[in-house]
């Protein structure tokens, strides 16, 4: 006698494949769940590094047009963002008229967020302005 063998299909999976398959997916969910927190808290925070630099480079083109005087440091908070604190550092530098400003820029609600901006600016109020300036006397093509 010999036997067939039966050539019978399978119809569906085994319950042993269906869980491995689905504790597999669940780890990949969990990790890929991780991946876009973590992608979503280094939106924030550069989000928020480049809002502290704008604000601080307000600050700077302040002290540049002679809103901020020379005279000594000041700080508050920027009346656009009210979480946001600025204070501005004046010293001298070893040219006449010339200062080192630092603007330093934190947000209060969130410590990791801190800018510091340090610029060389001459003093507005003795530079003078265009309506002030003279004339040249004698110039490049003139007779």
């Amino acid at each position: 006698m010999i036997r067939q063998r039966s050539t019978q299909l399978r119809s569906g999976l085994s319950l042993l494949e269906v869980i491995l398959a689905f504790a597999v997916f669940m780890m990949s969910m969990a990790g890929i769940t991780q991946l876009i927190s973590m992608g979503h808290s280094q939106s924030l925070d550069a989000s928020q590094q480049n809002t502290g630099l704008r604000l601080a480079q307000t600050k700077l083109a302040e002290v540049e047009a002679g809103v901020i005087s020379m005279s000594g440091g000041a700080s508050g908070t920027f009346d656009e963002a009210p979480n946001w604190q600025w204070e501005v550092i004046i010293d001298d530098a070893p040219a006449t008229n010339v200062y080192e400003v630092t603007v330093h820029v934190w947000n209060s609600n969130n410590t990791r967020i801190d800018i510091n901006l340090t610029q060389m600016i001459c003093d507005p109020a003795t530079m003078g302005n265009a309506a002030a300036a003279e004339a040249p006397t004698t110039g490049m093509g003139t007779p």
